[in-house]
Formats: structure tokens, C-alpha cells, sequence
């Protein structure tokens, strides 16, 4: 990437953390606390679909 895209990337970062759209860290954590329950109770849901569309065997699901 050269470096005025960096540049650009970078301002386009700044304008909107200027816009107060960012959320606060006890927002995010709150998402994160929700996926992890989610993961956990739909894990059986999960692993089918791993296993259906990628054939992965239980063993290498582990997350």
C-alpha cells in the first residue's frame, strides 16, 4: 500500500473517531461477553456446519 494511502486510511480513521460513531470498551466488551454466549450455546449448531461445509472433524473445531 503506498504511503498516501496510508495517509488516507489514517484520516479517514481520525474523522471518524471524531464523529462520536465509535463505541465505548464496556460496549465492546458487552459484544464480545454476547458472542462468546452465543458460541457456547449454539456449539452443536456450529460443528455441523463446520463439519457439512468444510469436513471438519470435531477434534479441529475447538474454539
Amino acid at each position: 500500500m503506498p504511503d498516501n494511502a496510508f495517509s488516507d486510511l489514517a484520516e479517514r480513521q481520525r474523522r471518524n473517531l471524531r464523529t462520536d460513531l465509535t463505541k465505548t470498551a464496556e460496549w465492546r466488551l458487552d459484544q464480545l461477553d454476547r458472542m462468546e454466549r452465543m458460541l457456547l450455546e449454539h456449539a452443536d449448531e456450529w460443528r455441523a456446519a463446520l463439519r457439512g461445509d468444510f469436513g471438519k472433524p470435531s477434534f479441529e473445531q475447538q474454539f
